[in-house]
């Protein structure tokens, strides 16, 4: 006689996600950083946060021009309307070139539109457009600052401080490569963020001082094209370079159904042929052997527990997965699903619950763990109950 089939006893406990920060690295990690000169790095799936490898991701570093991502998604966040027109003034552009600024191109009396400030500031890393876009919303450097701190602080950038809006060096102007990533990751909910960053050229409207407008072109397509990385999967970034920083590049890709952001910092600041780049392109060609790989679906049937009765026939209950559990993994490693629920209980357990450990791993490393329970099903057959009274009473 075929056994009755439960589905719909299953009660999640508490269920806890276990994306492990790389404080250890797994070996199959360490093969994505290997022929890399950066001295700081991260990779993290945007979709779920799970850290693929990390080099000194927590150390205190320089963000350079990496800072603009920042001083962009302020702007904007403020300017809404991407037609209204800033004029530019000497305020605006005081000191940038001894300073040695990359700058848009903008001279004072020039109009651009708040959208040519964006880009302005996205593709070749124009301090004159950052600052434009300070003193329009603040009135000054010092304010728009305040306002890039507020927002770190927002979104979980603890050990950041900012004292610019371009990210040229000074001490107390500093990050870390985990708070790129967390900034970027935020960044990448807006559209406009989006579409301005990962342009490769884009010309500005007709200005005073430039009738046909500015082209301006994206730094780090520019540095791709010129130096033959290819860049698997590439979508945008925002590259930055200091001597103190070195050369620097926060950017997202998507890659075999992996939705990445990537931050390298502190290449060699002395190597030829963009080392950011080129160790961002290193990191990418090793991730095309990786995939999203699911685990576990809601559907997935975890664990089989047969419930014994005395009289009636048996029960059996299938525990399915509380969760659809994806994990990003070398396409030849497949992760191990264990559950700890007993295969067979009897229904004359008092308690009338079941409690387990739903847990996924790898070499004994642990992706993900919750605890599952499965409440019994009481005697139904009447024989059964009696017989169940006569164990509780004598």
């Amino acid at each position: 006689m075929a056994k009755k089939i439960l589905r719909l006893l299953l009660c999640i406990g508490f269920m806890c996600f276990s994306f492990i920060p790389c404080t250890k690295i797994y070996a199959f990690e360490n093969t994505v950083l290997d022929n890399i000169s950066a001295t700081f790095a991260i990779v993290i799936d945007r979709d779920t946060n799970q850290v693929l490898a990390e080099k000194d991701a927590d150390t205190k570093m320089y963000p350079a021009s990496m800072t603009k991502m920042m001083t962009a998604i302020i702007a904007i966040e403020n300017l809404t309307d991407l037609n209204q027109q800033i004029t530019i003034t000497q305020d605006m552009i005081a000191g940038l070139i001894e300073q040695n600024a990359s700058l848009a191109g903008f001279k004072v009396g020039d109009t651009p539109t708040v959208q040519d400030i964006l880009y302005g500031i996205a593709l070749p890393s124009g301090a004159d457009a950052t600052n434009a876009a300070a003193f329009t919303i603040s009135g000054s450097i010092e304010a728009y600052v305040d306002l890039m701190n507020e927002k770190a602080q927002a979104i979980g950038m603890t050990n950041t401080h900012f004292v610019n809006t371009t990210g040229l060096h000074d001490e107390n102007h500093y990050s870390t490569a985990r708070d790129m990533a967390k900034l970027l990751q935020y960044c990448l909910n807006n559209d406009t963020f989006n579409t301005i960053f990962s342009t490769h050229t884009y010309t500005t409207s007709p200005l005073a001082s430039s009738p046909l407008g500015i082209e301006l072109n994206s730094t780090i397509f520019t540095a791709a094209q010129k130096n033959g990385y290819a860049l698997p999967g590439l979508i945008g970034g925002k590259t930055g370079f200091t001597y103190p920083a070195g050369h620097c590049l926060a950017s997202w890709e998507d890659i075999n159904d992996m939705h990445l952001i990537t931050v390298v910092a502190n290449a060699d600041a002395y190597a030829p042929a963009s080392p950011h780049v080129k160790d961002t392109d290193s990191i990418l060609n090793q991730l095309q052997s990786w995939n999203r790989i699911a685990a576990l679906s809601t559907q997935s049937v975890v664990s089989t527990v047969k419930v014994k009765h005395i009289f009636a026939e048996d029960d059996t209950i299938e525990v399915k997965s509380p969760i659809d559990f994806n994990y990003d993994l070398p396409q030849d490693i497949q992760p191990e699903v264990t559950c700890t629920l007993p295969q067979t209980i009897s229904s004359a357990n008092t308690s009338q619950n079941l409690e387990g450990d739903l847990t996924i791993s790898y070499n004994g490393e642990i992706f993900y763990t919750t605890k599952l329970m499965v409440k019994i099903p009481e005697e139904s057959h009447i024989l059964d109950r009696i017989a169940l009274w006569f164990q509780k009473v004598f």
